[in-house]
């Protein structure tokens, strides 16, 4: 059973950061990390199992359903999230650690990808009103299509003294356009270093011209609450 692997929950550190839904806790003794929700964690188990080997996420250990919900018991990531205090005073460096790791997570073959983030997906599975879609779904940006994230904001990405680490809160990782991540990370710089200023000096480093009506549609379609980027 699963608390033949993880120990009993007295063991247990309940993490309050986050906002996933799901309940996530430390297992020091396993130095891993458990999440656990009634529903929406086989997606990330899937793209663990895809992800394993090139060094961008960590270990998927085990993964189970039970009538009381799902569980994902995942290895930790060396290193601090790209939100730590003692990073963000270094604004440069947080731009180019995350504008290398979208770079070589957009870099994986597409072809090779079995998780589908295109539009036409979120479309269908995505809560949206009717006024929201009606909106998206009316002359929407052609995709430029890589191997994305899915939330690609700095808590997501974690780094060390040699550098980039890699990534987590992978569910919905997987084939959609570039634009899904460089939105949201502009988002999540913006947010999590208290100006607009590093947006451009961001994409410069990733190596892209900005794309407002990309950045509109993808902060939009992800419901972000700020559209001032950059």
């Amino acid at each position: 059973s699963l608390l033949n692997i993880t120990g009993p929950p007295e063991s247990w550190q309940l993490n309050e950061v986050g906002r996933s839904g799901a309940r996530v806790y430390y297992l020091p003794r396993l130095d891993a990390w458990l999440k656990c929700a009634s529903s929406g964690l086989q997606a990330e188990a899937d793209a663990l199992r895809y992800l394993q080997g090139n060094g961008q996420a960590p270990r998927l250990l085990q993964y189970l359903e039970t009538t009381h919900g799902q569980y994902l018991l995942t290895s930790s990531l060396p290193g601090s999230p790209l939100c730590a205090a003692e990073i963000l005073a270094k604004p440069e460096a947080v731009i180019r650690l995350l504008a290398g790791a979208l770079r070589e997570l957009h870099a994986l073959a597409v072809q090779a990808c079995p998780l589908d983030q295109r539009l036409t997906v979120k479309w269908r599975a995505w809560p949206f009103t009717p006024e929201e879609t009606a909106w998206l779904a009316h002359d929407p940006p052609p995709e430029d299509l890589v191997v994305t994230h899915g939330d690609a904001c700095l808590p997501n990405f974690h780094y060390d003294a040699a550098g980039y680490t890699g990534c987590l809160d992978l569910g919905d990782a997987g084939v959609a356009d570039r634009w899904q991540d460089l939105a949201l990370s502009l988002w999540s710089l913006q947010y999590n270093l208290g100006t607009i200023a590093w947006g451009l000096p961001f994409l410069a480093a990733y190596g892209i011209a900005p794309d407002a009506r990309k950045i509109e549609y993808y902060l939009r379609l992800n419901r972000m609450d700020c559209l001032d980027v950059l």
